[in-house]
C-alpha cells in the first residue's frame, strides 16, 4: 500500500468540509481552546488494495443482497442527512458515493502515534469504546474529531510516519500539525438514539442492541432478520454539540483520505 499526495482541488474540498458547524469545545475537549477554526495543510489518498477489497465486498453485499431483502420486506433506508459542508466536500472530491446504500464521507480524528496502524490495518472497533458502545466513532464536523487530536510537533518526532508522508513528496512539515481521516463509510440502515439505549423512532423505545455495546438490534420488519448497519447519536440527550456515527464492523469504513491540518485563530 502507499500514500498519494493530493493537490489544490482536494485541499479546497477539505477546506469546505472543515467549516465549523457550531461552538467549539465540550466535555471531551483536551486542549486549551485558543483557536476558532481549522485549515487543511496537505492531504494524501490511501491506496490500499487489501482494505479496499474488504470495503468493496461489504458495500456490494449490502447493495445486492441486504438492500434487496429489505425492499422485499417493504423497508427503505432512512436518510442520514449530513451537514451541508460535508455534502459540499463530497461533491468536490473525485469519485462518487452510492446514496442508495447511504454511502457517505465522515471524519475520524487520530493521534500521530496511531496513524501507521490505521493506514496499514484500517479502523478496528475492537480497540475502540465510548458512551455508545465498542465501535468506531465518526463525525460530520471536524470540530468533534479535533477534541481527540494531539499535535505532531515537528519533523522527526515520528520518523517512520514522516518518511511515508513527507519524504520524497516535496512536502515540508511546518510543525504543529494535526491529523484527521476523511473516511468512505457505508451507513446502510441506521438506527437513531439520544440515550444510547433506545430507538428514537420507536414509540415503545425498543433497545438498539442485540448484544450490548457490541452489536446493533435487528431492523424491525426485516425477514429474515437483518441487523442495523450503523448507529446515529442525535444531540439533545447524552451529547450536546455534535452528532456522532458509530459503526461496529470496521470493514464498512475505508480511511480513504488523511488530512494534515492546522488550528486557526
Amino acid at each position: 500500500w502507499c500514500m498519494e499526495p493530493l493537490g489544490a482541488s482536494e485541499l479546497a474540498a477539505f477546506g469546505a468540509g472543515f467549516a465549523v458547524g457550531g461552538t467549539l469545545g465540550g466535555r471531551d475537549q483536551r486542549t486549551l481552546l485558543d483557536y476558532t477554526g481549522f485549515a487543511p495543510y496537505c492531504a494524501w489518498r490511501l491506496q490500499h488494495p487489501g482494505l479496499w477489497g474488504k470495503y468493496a465486498m461489504e458495500r456490494e453485499n449490502l447493495r445486492k443482497i441486504e438492500l434487496a431483502a429489505l425492499q422485499k420486506s417493504g423497508l427503505a433506508l432512512p436518510n442520514a442527512r449530513l451537514r451541508q459542508p460535508f455534502k459540499d466536500m463530497a461533491a468536490m472530491l473525485p469519485g462518487s458515493l452510492d446514496a442508495g446504500i447511504n454511502e457517505v464521507y465522515l471524519s475520524h480524528g487520530s493521534k500521530p502515534e496511531t496513524l501507521l496502524a490505521i493506514l496499514s490495518g484500517g479502523l478496528n472497533e475492537r480497540f475502540s469504546g465510548g458512551l455508545f458502545g465498542n465501535g468506531t466513532y465518526l463525525a460530520e464536523d471536524v470540530a468533534k474529531n479535533d477534541q481527540y487530536c494531539t499535535y505532531d510537533q515537528c519533523y522527526g518526532d515520528h520518523a517512520e510516519l514522516h518518511k511515508l508522508l513527507f519524504d520524497g513528496h516535496g512536502l515540508v512539515h511546518p510543525g504543529q500539525l494535526l491529523y484527521v481521516f476523511v473516511c468512505r463509510v457505508v451507513l446502510g440502515h441506521l438506527v437513531r438514539t439520544k440515550d444510547g439505549s433506545t430507538d428514537l423512532e420507536d414509540p415503545a423505545r425498543r433497545s438498539i442492541w442485540s448484544s450490548t455495546s457490541r452489536e446493533l438490534a435487528a431492523i424491525p420488519g426485516s425477514s429474515p432478520p437483518l441487523l442495523h448497519h450503523s448507529l446515529l447519536v442525535e444531540v439533545g440527550g447524552r451529547i450536546a454539540r455534535y452528532r456522532e456515527f458509530v459503526l461496529f464492523h470496521g470493514d464498512r469504513i475505508y480511511p480513504e483520505y488523511l488530512v494534515a491540518y492546522q488550528r486557526t485563530k
